[in-house]
């Protein structure tokens, strides 16, 4: 299947999984948008354009598990909660097991700057420039 495919896929599921609420589907597509062009930007290769871009579908996974859980949806929460719907719903799309896991790493560290700003590209190759790195992680 051709990776358009699977991102339409994967936003499709993603829309209905906040189906009730027209703000988080918003903003899933507009954080979409932005790391499509950051990555085009950077001239990724397909293959972390693609992980990019699918990072960008789930990153907020975590919020409505987080609110039923806890009451609360805070960055760590989101963070914590997050990887275990994402790989769930990236599953059933049959991704293959490494772009679950880093799509997963992304979306359980996508609130944690300090990461993003000490490692650099050793645990974000996706994107090439430390700048654009955090301002892509900004927009999450």
């Amino acid at each position: 299947m051709y990776q358009e495919n699977i991102i339409d896929m994967l936003m499709r599921k993603m829309i209905h999984f906040n189906q009730n609420d027209p703000q988080r589907i918003h903003h899933l597509i507009k954080v979409h948008s932005f790391a499509q062009m950051i990555g085009r930007m950077e001239q990724l290769d397909g293959h972390s354009q693609f992980l990019t871009e699918c990072a960008a579908l789930v990153h907020d996974i975590g919020i409505r598990p987080a609110e039923e859980k806890y009451g609360m949806s805070s960055g760590r929460l989101q963070e914590q909660e997050g990887p275990f719907y994402a790989r769930k719903m990236l599953g059933e799309l049959g991704f293959e097991e490494a772009d679950i896991n880093r799509i997963c790493y992304l979306v359980g560290h996508h609130h944690t700057y300090a990461d993003i700003r000490k490692k650099k590209k050793r645990k974000f190759p996706e994107i090439q420039n430390v700048n654009q790195t955090v301002a892509f992680f900004m927009y999450f």
